[in-house]
């Protein structure tokens, strides 16, 4: 059931389509920015450069090594957010709060993973792409090791091959010393 009243508040003159966002990490970034509280004061609260600092952090540690997206000791989860220098019992309460993490136990430890995987996969190559991105050399070798990961880490490929497109990143092949940009697909 569409709301009429709402309809006659848009502006006439606005195209809809210029609401939407721009790429597909931008889809994930507005859905995560929707889900944090901004508008009235919640319990442990975060802002939203913060929300996003804290939630690349954990993204990065939930796919680490084999870049597939896993459950994170709370400890781990703990440590890498404190060494980015941010108070980890807010972070993760808040970020639980929103529905983008979950905790659940296995046995005796407590994990921490992400609601949805495609948001994990987002949020870990924009960190990658933001930290690589003056390094252009890094993220050829990024690409590189992603891909000798084969099928299990096809969806962060995806997210990083499009992460650095939408940036506007040129990526430069490391054995290629004439610094032409490499090709991504």
């Amino acid at each position: 059931k569409h709301d009429a009243a709402a309809f006659e508040r848009l502006d006439p003159e606005a195209d809809p389509l210029d609401a939407l966002p721009a790429s597909v990490p931008d889809t994930y970034f507005d859905y995560l920015r929707g889900l944090n509280p901004t508008e009235t004061p919640a319990t442990s609260s975060l802002d939203e450069d913060t929300m996003f600092k804290a939630a690349r952090t954990l993204a990065k540690a939930s796919l680490g090594d084999n870049f597939v997206p896993q459950d994170v000791p709370i400890e781990d989860a703990k440590s890498c957010l404190k060494a980015v220098g941010l108070n980890e019992a807010v972070c993760l309460k808040r970020l639980e709060a929103n529905g983008v993490i979950l905790f659940r136990k296995s046995g005796a430890s407590r994990n921490m993973a992400f609601v949805l995987d495609p948001v994990a996969e987002y949020l870990a190559a924009d960190h990658y792409v933001l930290r690589c991105r003056q390094t252009q050399q890094g993220l050829a070798e990024l690409l590189t090791t992603v891909k000798a990961q084969g099928e299990a880490a096809k969806g962060f490929l995806l997210a990083l091959e499009v992460t650095i497109e939408t940036r506007g990143v040129k990526v430069v092949a490391s054995q290629n010393p004439s610094g032409t940009p490499f090709i991504i697909r």
